[in-house]
């Protein structure tokens, strides 16, 4: 008892065993008289060691810095209201809550949100390991561009710029990007101000305030591993995959939109069709027109891998595992329940280096890469 006595408490007695009292009178611990040796009955103890409410940063140490609230909790005799404890708030400080974001998109192009997803290690056909992503604020519409190499991200948003422009009559106003030096460069610093476009940047490892694009990524990417997976397509072929992901993500009601397509709310279409539509990686078979026949006794149709659909129209990407080119055709059929690559194809065979036309390369179309 000595160490309690020291602090200024006080002992009372009773037949029974003792209670030990602090300054401001309130009870610190009971005792019983146990063989004449007086012995401490934990139950009804507001503490267990000889610290007076004085000495609460020792026992807040003690019990390892937890919160001012548990700590009262912990020991009802002991005020931690006031207390100041500087490693409490050193390593357990958490981030607040985000307070606000950037305004909503009143009309077309009003707000582009984009980002870059990269670098996937397996590239594609033709060395693509980036998805520059453009994602309009009113209509959630996206535009996706597969780039080799994240310098031309810079080409591919001009590209954007001039198409969309070209589609609603309007210009960008403000642009939404994370603070990396993707976008906070001379490069685009000198095209926003030339065309006047408002540059806003999220803070520093705060993907949070630009949750369009970090949310549409995501969504990009779980269609991608979908499509791929579905008919077991190499991963190699991603980039092909990315551009149906694309064409069916536009098609897609979204609820924060009302529950709307984007694309409907772009303003390009005012209604949706699906029957045009084929699984991704299933078995096409396509007609041989006979100009390309060497005689009358040849095939009239091959076996190929459906891609993509067009945008405009409904014209297919198809793979001709025999020429080895995608091939943009009008006139097949597509067996949906049939996979291309195992039954076809060979899985173990890499992904062939293909060849195509040239007025393919030249494609501006954003949601389209030809060969991957």
């Amino acid at each position: 008892m000595g160490p309690f006595l020291q602090k200024g408490t006080v002992l009372r007695g009773h037949p029974g065993g003792a209670y030990l009292f602090d300054k401001d009178g309130k009870l610190i611990l009971e005792t019983q008289l146990v063989n004449n040796i007086l012995v401490i009955n934990s139950s009804r103890s507001n503490s267990f060691n000889p610290i007076s409410s004085s000495d609460s940063l020792l026992i807040h140490q003690r019990l390892g810095h937890p919160g001012n609230d548990l700590a009262s909790r912990m020991v009802p005799g002991v005020d931690f209201s006031l207390l100041d404890c500087t490693f409490y708030s050193l390593f357990k400080a958490h981030r607040l809550p985000l307070q606000g974001k950037f305004l909503d998109a009143l009309f077309p192009l009003n707000v582009i949100h984009m980002d870059i997803c990269g670098p996937i290690m397996l590239a594609t056909c033709v060395g693509n390991k980036y998805i520059f992503q453009t994602i309009n604020g009113f209509s959630i519409i996206r535009f996706t561009f597969p780039l080799k190499r994240k310098y031309d991200r810079l080409e591919s948003f001009v590209s954007f710029k001039r198409l969309v422009k070209n589609q609603t009559g309007r210009k960008i106003r403000e642009v939404v990007s994370d603070n990396g030096g993707e976008f906070v460069n001379s490069r685009f610093t000198n095209l926003f101000k030339k065309f006047g476009i408002d540059h806003l940047v999220t803070a520093p490892f705060t993907p949070q305030q630009n949750a369009i694009s970090e949310r549409g990524n995501r969504t990009l990417l779980e269609k991608i591993r979908v499509l791929l997976a579905d008919y077991q397509v190499p991963t190699d072929w991603w980039g092909a995959a990315c551009s149906m992901a694309t064409y069916l993500l536009k098609r897609t009601p979204i609820l924060t939109i009302g529950f709307q397509a984007p694309i409907c709310k772009w303003g390009k279409l005012t209604s949706l069709q699906f029957d045009h539509l084929h699984p991704f990686g299933c078995t096409a078979v396509m007609h041989i027109p006979k100009e390309n026949r060497v005689s009358k006794v040849d095939l009239t149709c091959s076996l190929c891998m459906f891609l993509d659909v067009a945008e405009k129209h409904h014209n297919f990407s198809l793979f001709d595992p025999k020429s080895k080119r995608i091939v943009i055709t009008h006139d097949c059929n597509s067996e949906d329940g049939e996979t291309f690559w195992p039954t076809h194809y060979s899985v173990s065979t890499p992904s062939p280096h293909l060849s195509f036309p040239d007025y393919l390369l030249r494609s501006t179309n954003p949601t389209v890469e030809p060969v991957s």
